[in-house]
């Protein structure tokens, strides 16, 4: 069934018991039998390196190395995956699941696990690197934030959302709410506590627009084991408390996460879009590069050779009119009058239509020489337009390895619109305007989240405010 369950704990270099830490972690991750399939993106030092146990340990070691004294080795989750599914389908979610939180851009590695020594349950457990990755670089910028008060919070909806997306798309009914999860925990305290409990509500909804992202909605002493349905041992365990508290997300987090999903959507639009205009590009390069080449080919065969050959029967007959002392024949002039023989007029017949043909070929070289390199540039163009295609192809083969079929994009497009609408309702006005006076979101996401809330008017005032300065939908 499908369980939802997240855990979330991390390394950090002042906790590590010996410097080698993160990379005997990634050991153990991948033990057989238990571990039947592991996958990584961007976790190697060397772009394009081989993705060995021993290059991914490497890559581990160095950042350890590299990063400040207090600083954070890697974030770590244990994911439920539903039993549901299949294999494919588990790697397919994980996927997805990683290429949200990293955007492409940071490094991250799962192994899924099923087994007796994980209670036969399957689960996933995560190593992410939050930090973009930059050539050899292991120490770039944060790219999700999840030393950010929060963030636990809005990678169970990221979870939430793949989740029931890759469900639907197997025809399974079963989704998970981490929302729900937590109601039916608190309601279960209560009961077994004798503690009357309020309706469960966003926070919102009570007015409660300042309750701190991860802070618990109740005084109820609230056991660790509240919200977990399954157990799974991690061998260094030490969960943090921010994943130990039932966490309500904020304001702030629903209006990241939708606009997170609508930037995935657009991701998927724009490669697909990428993607047929490198090909469209690419074809109509290839069609303007054939048709020059011909053109010049033609141009050599049907008007260059026969010039050439004209000019070659010209100097052949010119050979026949001429000797070591010039023309053949003579001129005579007397008191200005010339007369020549007729051979001398033969002569100078034939050199005047030598001289025709050499003028005439020499021009229609010129103009194959012209063509030629008019193709010239056209082909390079068409290899260039053919290298750009390449890499918009290899680009969208990435989003295919996530997301499939672009049947099946299309329907995770609809999902990322449906997601985007559903937490944009769990939000207000007032929150959205706050998160975006807290820098939580961008001028185009504040956009966005007001078109969502179907707020024609201020989107209206929005637009007109940035159209002074210069801004273009």
């Amino acid at each position: 069934m499908a369980i939802p369950y997240f855990q979330h704990d991390y390394l950090s270099k002042p906790k590590l018991t010996r410097p080698d830490a993160a990379a005997n972690h990634l050991s153990y991750l991948l033990r057989k039998p238990e571990c039947i399939y592991s996958y990584s993106e961007r976790f190697t030092i060397t772009d394009g390196a081989s993705k060995s146990k021993r290059n991914m340990q490497a890559f581990l070691n160095r950042r350890t190395e590299e990063l400040r004294a207090n600083g954070r080795v890697c974030d770590k989750f244990i994911i439920a995956l539903p039993v549901e599914l299949t294999l494919d389908d588990w790697a397919k979610a994980c996927r997805r699941f990683g290429h949200r939180i990293s955007e492409g851009k940071a490094s991250y590695f799962f192994a899924i696990h099923e087994g007796k020594k994980s209670n036969e349950n399957p689960h996933a457990q995560f190593i992410f690197v939050d930090a973009e990755k930059i050539h050899r670089e292991v120490t770039g910028p944060r790219v999700f934030g999840t030393t950010k008060r929060g963030s636990t919070a809005k990678l169970k909806l990221v979870w939430e959302e793949v989740h029931n997306q890759v469900m639907l798309e197997a025809g399974q009914e079963a989704t998970i709410s981490f929302a729900d999860a937590r109601k039916k925990a608190m309601e279960r305290l209560a009961e077994q506590h004798g503690i009357p409990l309020e309706p469960f509500s966003r926070p919102h909804e009570n007015g409660l627009d300042d309750v701190e992202p991860n802070a618990p909605l109740s005084n109820v002493d609230v056991p660790r084991e509240a919200e977990r349905t399954l157990t799974i041992e991690l061998p260094d365990s030490r969960h943090s408390e921010e994943d130990m508290e039932l966490v309500a997300p904020s304001g702030a987090i629903y209006a990241r996460t939708a606009v997170d999903a609508l930037k995935e959507k657009r991701r998927i639009e724009q490669a697909i879009a990428r993607r047929d205009a490198a090909k469209a590009s690419a074809e109509a390069a290839k069609s303007a590069s054939e048709k020059a080449v011909t053109r010049a080919n033609d141009m050599e065969k049907n008007e260059l050779i026969p010039l050439t050959m004209r000019q070659a029967m010209a100097e052949q007959r010119m050979k026949t009119y001429t000797t070591d002392s010039g023309l053949k024949g003579f001129e005579i002039n007397i008191w200005g009058l010339s007369y020549k023989s007729p051979t001398r007029k033969q002569a100078e017949q034939a050199q005047h239509e030598l001289n025709s043909a050499v003028f005439a070929r020499d021009m229609k070289q010129r103009d194959v020489t012209e063509a030629y390199q008019m193709a010239k540039s056209v082909v390079d163009g068409a290899k260039q337009a053919a290298t750009e295609y390449e890499i918009a192809a290899n680009r969208f083969k990435e989003i295919v390895a996530i997301y499939g079929t672009e049947q099946e994009m299309q329907g995770a497009m609809q999902l990322f619109d449906r997601q985007a609408f559903i937490n944009a309702r769990e939000i207000t006005v007032a929150q959205i305007e706050e998160a975006y006076k807290e820098a939580s979101i961008n001028g185009e996401e504040y956009r966005d989240l007001l078109v969502l809330k179907g707020e024609t008017e201020k989107v209206k005032e929005w637009e007109d405010m940035q159209k002074d300065l210069g801004w273009q939908k």
